[in-house]
């Protein structure tokens, strides 16, 4: 398609050009002349339409090259941004990975076996149960939490700093690609109780991931305990 527009363009542009001179040959239907001053009529004649020809297509061709570099610069700054989003995520979201370390877990010798323990412990809960929806094995979840204040806490304000830059850009395709990473970079396990606790003892994050969600969906094996009402 650019390349037809590219064609017609140029054709368009060779007819406007000899325009003027295929109506001076029109009009004034001589023979090629001898004498300089009627060569010297035909030069001023073609230098003054020319002239101002030339001069609209080069404002015209100024008008064209601002905008596309206004374009390639608008397009580069939103990149920037974008790439600049996404770094900040991963930062904020591979230290909250790292504060888990800190949690005085037992039963476990590493952080995802730590919150693999707690949900293990959940599924001997509610595994006998019957339920028609996630909220309500989730609902067990945050009684657990609310024997823990304090389990969470420091990761909650790490939390909230990534929730909210990923509500407050303004672009939504990055917006789902920032939220894919925050997935990917944390287990489900460690984002089920990040979303307990902050369901339990933080509000603003409570706000925040209501607004997000799937952030937690549960494990395949919880899942299968869920037997929607018919």
């Amino acid at each position: 398609m650019n390349v037809i527009l590219k064609i017609i363009s140029g054709i368009i542009c060779l007819i406007v050009i000899a325009l003027p001179t295929i109506f001076y040959v029109k009009n004034f239907d001589t023979p090629l002349s001898g004498k300089t001053e009627i060569w010297g009529y035909f030069g001023s004649y073609v230098g003054g339409i020319y002239s101002s020809l030339f001069g609209f297509i080069s404002v015209i061709l100024l008008v064209i090259t601002l905008k596309e570099t206004q374009k390639q610069n608008r397009n580069q700054t939103n990149q920037s941004r974008r790439d600049q989003a996404i770094s900040n995520i991963v930062l904020l979201t591979n230290i909250l990975k790292d504060s888990f370390s800190s949690i005085p877990l037992v039963q476990a010798s590493t952080v995802n076996e730590s919150f693999k323990w707690i949900t293990d412990n959940l599924y001997r809960d509610v595994k006998d149960g019957c339920y028609n929806h996630e909220l309500e094995i989730k609902s067990w979840a945050n009684i657990r939490m609310e024997k823990d204040k304090g389990f969470l806490e420091h990761q909650m304000i790490i939390l909230k700093e990534i929730l909210k830059r990923i509500e407050n850009y303004d672009e939504k395709n990055t917006q789902e690609t920032l939220k894919v990473l925050v997935k990917g970079m944390l287990t489900s396990n460690q984002r089920l109780w990040l979303e307990s606790y902050a369901n339990v003892w933080d509000e603003d994050n409570k706000k925040l991931l209501s607004r997000w969600p799937d952030f937690a969906p549960l494990e395949p094996r919880l899942q299968k305990l869920i037997v929607p009402a018919t």
